[in-house]
């Protein structure tokens, strides 16, 4: 009787025993998941707040460098607009160089001859204000050893004229300058069955100065020579000249010719 007493109270208290034990085990597995539910949700919370604070310092980023950008930009049209302007070089063309008498006589050929006795003198105009031309005078009785066909005084010759100015509407002045010989003057030598004797340019040598008439020059306000050594190339009616003529200050009537 007694062992069945001891035997009951001993299951009772083994079975209350193994009820408490798992009333703590449950409780430590509801504690356990508790905490682990409070530890997730605190890292839950920590990585939101963290999220939060990535993107609100993103958003701070972005918004401070789209300020600085803007303010930048505004600060590099102000300096622009207040910055003073380069002042503007304004280059002044030069007036084209006006065309002067003798620019119109460049390649224009003038004769200066009394049309007999054998002589000429020829002018021709080039650029820059430059001359050139050829006297020769051939007198065919002046013979010798090795030049049976005669003499020749000859001389070709250039130069040019400055200083050109205008005196009245149908005439100008100029004067002559590096008067130069191709051959030199006092020279001679045989050639051609000729004597050619290298002299000064006549119509040329002794002039300073040459003044130019125009075309429409009323004849009658000329030198009468004019008429003696037109040779033909002014006819004999005209009132004013129908071409340029060149003067010389001591000798010399060119007359254009074509």
């Amino acid at each position: 009787m007694k062992k069945s007493v001891l035997n009951g109270m001993l299951v009772t208290l083994l079975v209350t025993s193994l009820g408490l034990a798992g009333c703590q085990q449950e409780k430590k597995s509801e504690s356990k998941t508790t905490t682990s539910t409070k530890v997730i949700k605190k890292k839950s919370t920590k990585d939101n707040k963290k999220k939060t604070k990535t993107s609100s310092s993103t958003t701070e980023s972005t918004t401070k460098k789209t300020t600085e950008t803007k303010e930048k930009t505004t600060q590099s049209k102000t300096t622009t607009s207040q910055a003073p302007q380069a002042e503007k070089t304004t280059t002044t063309a030069k007036p084209a160089a006006q065309p002067t008498i003798l620019d119109t006589l460049v390649g224009k050929n003038f004769f200066f001859s009394s049309g007999s006795g054998g002589w000429s003198t020829t002018l021709s105009i080039g650029p820059n204000s430059t001359f050139s031309g050829v006297y020769h005078d051939s007198n065919m009785g002046v013979t010798g050893p090795g030049y049976p066909g005669g003499t020749v005084s000859y001389s070709k010759f250039s130069g040019q004229f400055k200083e050109v100015h205008q005196l009245n509407p149908n005439l100008y002045e100029m004067y002559i300058e590096n008067l130069q010989y191709e051959n030199p003057v006092g020279g001679s030598e045989i050639k051609e069955n000729r004597k050619y004797e290298y002299s000064e340019a006549y119509g040329i040598s002794k002039n300073h100065r040459m003044a130019i008439y125009l075309p429409g020059t009323p004849i009658s306000s000329m030198p009468e020579e004019l008429r003696f050594y037109s040779s033909g190339l002014i006819p004999e009616d005209s009132q004013t000249l129908p071409v340029y003529v060149i003067q010389g200050d001591m000798e010399g009537f060119f007359i254009e010719y074509h």
